[in-house]
């Protein structure tokens, strides 16, 4: 009879032990596979932030070149004014605001400009 009690309480406390066991190495495997998510998820948004972040500065070094090139046109197209206005200081303020103004290219480029600083 005791060597059967002490069975039942041997095999009672093995069945325990398993439980622990299955407990201890599930909690460990979800861990495991968390963390490697973990790298893994942020090795992919850090490449996705590189590209986004690479995306935006071509796009800008792309306007910022079509606004030195709209300016450098409407330069070419009105020098005759500006080099007749050279000899006279004072008439430089008052050509500059008036080149900007009948420039349609310029103006867009100013209207854009302001739009964008009040998004920001």
């Amino acid at each position: 009879m005791k060597a059967t009690s002490t069975r039942l309480s041997f095999l009672s406390s093995l069945k325990k032990r398993k439980g622990l066991l299955i407990i201890i190495t599930a909690a460990l495997l979800l861990e495991f596979l968390s963390g490697t998510q973990y790298y893994f998820t942020h090795r992919l948004l850090e490449k996705e932030l590189e590209l986004r972040a690479e995306s935006e500065l071509t796009m800008k070094a792309i306007l910022i070149k079509s606004n030195l090139n709209d300016a450098e046109e409407v330069l070419n197209l009105n020098m005759w004014k500006i080099q007749a206005h050279l000899n006279v200081p004072d008439s430089t303020y008052i050509t500059m605001p008036r080149l900007v103004s009948f420039s349609p290219l310029i103006q867009s480029h100013k209207a854009h400009s302001a739009n964008c600083m009040q998004i920001l």
